[in-house]
């Protein structure tokens, strides 16, 4: 499922299955003390700046910004990527410190 608003900690669903509709509840497994998306966008700010910078066009970002948060061993992760029509880096980054714990460059 994507979700356009990751503060969302509930939400149901509905789910057609047979020609019945059944309404599913979905309950984040995110830890109380996870960063928010805005919170790992800004660390990642500031910890790679000089990569940040090269998207920058006439002070406006210009690149497309791929998230997802994860969960292993109650632990959040988050997977932020950047990228244009040339190249694809992605940060694996660690959900509460907002250490980066890898980079991999994609594309």
């Amino acid at each position: 499922l994507e979700r356009n608003n990751f503060d969302l900690k509930t939400f149901t669903i509905r789910l057609n299955y047979a020609s019945e509709f059944i309404d599913i509840t979905m309950n984040s497994i995110l830890p109380t003390n996870c960063l928010s998306i805005n919170e790992v966008l800004s660390s990642l700010e500031k910890s790679q700046a000089d990569f940040i910078n090269y998207y920058k066009v006439d002070l406006k970002f210009n690149a497309e910004i791929y998230a997802r948060v994860m969960v292993k061993n109650q632990k959040p992760y988050w997977y932020i990527a950047f990228g244009n029509k040339e190249s694809l880096k992605a940060f694996l980054v660690d959900g509460i410190s907002g250490e980066v714990l890898a980079i991999r460059q994609i594309i």
